[in-house]
């Protein structure tokens, strides 16, 4: 078989770290071989925006570059 399936112990965040590589050893007692292996995270959005008021106002004088 060619192929096979890596599991995390624990969830990843991206926010934390966005990409990981590490080399996986493989052997059937007769053959052995290593790969180096890259994952990178996708970033989901798994947090919500956060306000500490109910609204907001402000006022842009009509000439400001925004």
């Amino acid at each position: 078989e060619t192929s096979g399936e890596l599991s995390v112990a624990a969830p990843l965040d991206r926010e934390t770290v966005a990409d990981y590589t590490f080399n996986v050893y493989v052997s059937d007692s007769v053959h052995n071989v290593s790969q180096q292996v890259n994952v990178t995270i996708t970033d989901v959005n798994d947090n919500n925006p956060v306000f500490f008021e109910s609204a907001y106002v402000a006022s842009v004088e009509e000439n400001v570059v925004v």
